[in-house]
Order: structure tokens, then sequence, then C-alpha cells
């Protein structure tokens, strides 16, 4: 079996929380709120005798029409665009019934498979049932057929249309199957109130399958395309002006024309100097289309400048592997990020990096606040990567000489201590 999905829609695993979240949007909780409240008035009045027993079977049927209608509006694409997920064409009514009926039919063979063939044949066939359950509700939805949802065929093409990922669905299914009987089971009885208990059985078992329907119906709408299903189009967001830019620049380029796509990538860097996809795609522009030294390294800066004020500073170090090629002197304009970048190329295993942002820092910065901790770094990389002991000590007895209320110092003065026994040894 193949696994294939539209790229634009996040596969089921991914957002699986969010399954959890949907009973308590507003077109669910409404529902579900009235659901359980019928639920629990009914097994207190009735106490569960006749009476209570066929209203009870009124409510799964209400409950399973409005789960029903839960799956195919997920299944085709609305996902709470309207106030509430009820559906009230006469083809959806009779879903409930259609299932009870493949319940039965299903528990039939079983029985008459055991009788016939073994125990063993019975259990082995009733696994294989249970395996295409998902799959037999999802073609009910889908057709409105009873036939279809029991048809070997039907149910073996859907299956394999999902793909590999409709076993990681059943799985899904099973857990949450247990996790509503062993909250059945743990929290009702902890607590007094016979209303309560009640309330809280049939709010543990509607929500669950609420949230079961849900994620059958998005795995429908993730497959869509295999399946063959027609899906609600939601209307695009509208394109911000940095989006429109990027959109003209991207069809000059297929025209042929770069100067005009970086032109246009400019005039919208110089309205929008925050926006980092555009710096990203300007430089990555310049870069592909061999600009002039100058411009580039403008464009580099720049982009380390929008970064360091967007508190991502982590990112220049991929810019400035990107330049450097080109520029092998260049630098950043700011010693608190070149130490900050040096110190982020230190923990990634990047040494060489380290060292040619930290080269000449005093000369490149003099006074800066940062030259202390320019020292520390320093001498720790002569250390660990190139072993020069001596040169570290001098670095760290500089830093101690000249910076004696730094923060700095109690590590250097660390370090220091820790050069001495290796000396010692």
């Amino acid at each position: 079996m193949t696994s294939r999905r539209p790229p634009a829609i996040t596969p089921y695993w991914e957002c699986f929380p969010r399954f959890f979240a949907y009973p308590f949007r507003p077109e669910a909780l409404l529902p579900l709120a009235g659901f359980v409240a019928v639920f629990a008035a009914l097994m207190w009045l009735t106490g569960g005798g006749l009476a209570g027993l066929l209203g009870l079977l009124l409510v799964a049927v209400c409950f399973l029409r409005f789960a029903f209608s839960v799956l195919e509006r997920t299944a085709i694409g609305h996902h709470g665009e309207t106030p509430l997920a009820f559906q009230h064409d006469e083809s959806h009514r009779w879903r409930p019934y259609k299932h009870f009926v493949a319940l039965v039919l299903a528990g039939a063979i079983v029985a008459l498979a055991g009788t016939a063939l073994g125990p063993l044949a019975g259990e082995l066939l009733s696994l294989v049932l249970l395996l295409a359950w998902p799959a037999s509700i999802m073609q009910l939805t889908l057709s409105d057929s009873l036939v279809e949802s029991v048809s070997p065929e039907r149910l073996w093409e859907l299956i394999r249309d999902i793909g590999l990922p409709y076993l990681g669905l059943w799985a899904c299914l099973a857990l949450l199957g247990i996790g509503a009987t062993a909250a059945t089971y743990a929290l009702p009885g902890r607590i007094g109130s016979p209303l309560l208990g009640w309330s809280c059985v049939g709010f543990i078992h509607m929500y669950f399958t609420l949230v079961m329907y849900r994620l059958m119906g998005y795995v429908l709408y993730q497959y869509h395309d295999a399946i063959g299903l027609a899906v609600h189009a939601a209307a695009p967001a509208p394109q911000t002006p940095q989006q429109r830019a990027v959109g003209e620049a991207a069809a000059l380029l297929l025209a042929d024309e770069t100067g005009a796509a970086l032109a246009t990538l400019r005039t919208a860097l110089r309205e929008h100097p925050a926006e980092l996809s555009l710096h990203e795609r300007y430089l990555k522009l310049l870069l592909a289309a061999g600009a002039p030294d100058d411009a580039l390294r403008a464009a580099a800066g720049h982009y380390l400048a929008a970064l360091q004020q967007a508190g991502k500073p982590g990112q220049g170090l991929a810019v400035i592997e990107s330049v450097r090629p080109r520029l092998a002197d260049f630098q950043p304009a700011s010693g608190e990020l070149a130490v900050r970048l040096a110190q982020l190329a230190h923990e990634q295993g990047k040494p060489a990096l380290a060292f040619s942002l930290l080269r000449g820092f005093e000369k490149r910065f003099p006074g800066h606040a940062a030259i202390a901790a320019a020292m520390l770094l320093g001498a720790r990389l002569l250390c660990e990567h190139r072993g020069d002991d001596v040169q570290a000590r001098k670095l760290l007895l500089a830093l101690i000489a000249r910076f004696p209320r730094h923060p700095a110092r109690p590590e250097a003065e660390k370090l220091l201590q820790m050069l001495d026994r290796l000396a010692a040894q």
C-alpha cells in the first residue's frame, strides 16, 4: 500500500492533539452538552428501566447522527465555519440504523464462522472485521450505502487508497476506545451524586466518540485526492504586501528578469525592513545572480541586523556561512552579535567559524562591553580545539587584570585553575 496525501494538508499524526480539543469548540460543545444532559436526566429519573432504555436508544441515535455529521463535514473540508455541525438531509438520518445493521451482520458472520470452523477461526475473523470497522464507518459516510459499508471490495479500496497510515488511524482509534473505557470505570465511582455520575459517564463516552469521528473525517479529508472525494475549498487568505512582492519576484525570475526581481525585493525591503523572509530571498538571489561584493555585503549586514532585532540571532550563522565563500572577511557589524554567534558556532562544533568571528575583535570594536566575553571564549577555543594552553593562559590573565569586576572573571579564574592542574600533572 502507498501513502499519498495533498502536500498542503497537515498529516493527522502531526496535529493529533487538536482532535482532543474539538469537542470543546462551540459548534460541538453545545450539542454535546445537550446530549449529556438528556442522557444523565434519563438515567437519573428512570433508573435504567424499560422507559429509560428506550429513551437512551433515542439519544444514541440522535447523537450518532450528530457524530456522522461531524465526520462528513470534516471530510469535505468544513472545519468550523458554521455555528453547529448538524445535518438535516433525509439521506443522513438513517446512518445510525445502517451502522447498527452492519454491526449485527458482523456479529452474525463471526458467530457462524466460529460454529462452522471453530473458535479460533471466529476470533481471527473478528480481528479482521475489527480492523475494517473504521473503514466501514467512513465508507458509510461517503456513500450512505449499507451494502458498500459492508462490501469487502469497497472497504479494501478505501484502506488501500489511504495506505499504511490507515493502520495508524486504527491504532489511534483503539487507544481512544481504551481510554474511554478506562475513564468510565475510574472517574464516576469517585463522584457521590448519581446525577453527576451519570453526567460524567455520558460525557466521557460522547467526548471520545466525537474525537474519534472527527479523526476519521480528517483522515478522509487528508486523502481526498486518493479517494476521489470533492472537498470544500476555503477562500484563500488575502496576501500581504510582502507576499505579493515575493510572488512578483518569482514571476520575474521565471521570465529570466533577474535584475527586475532584485529591484522588486529591494523595494519591498525598504518598505518592510523587518520582514526576515524578504531578507532571506533577497540574499539568496544576490548570491545566485553573482551580484557585486558591495551589494552582497550590505544585504548580509542588513539581514543580520534584522535577525538581531527580531531576537533570532542564531540564524545569523547560516547567513555568514552563505556569504563567506564570496566574502571571506565578512563580519557582523555588532560586537555583541559577533560574540553571540561565535558562542553558537562553538556549541555547534564549528571552531574555525568561532575563531574567525573573534579574530581582531578588540580592533574592530575598541572599548566594547563584550571584549571580556570574547577573551574568555577565545581562551576556551584555544584550550579545547587547538591545545594551546599557553596562549589561553595569557588571555585569561589579561582578562582578570583588565576586567577585575567583570562577570566573566569567576569563569576565567576557574578555567585558569583547570589549566594549572593540567600543567602540574
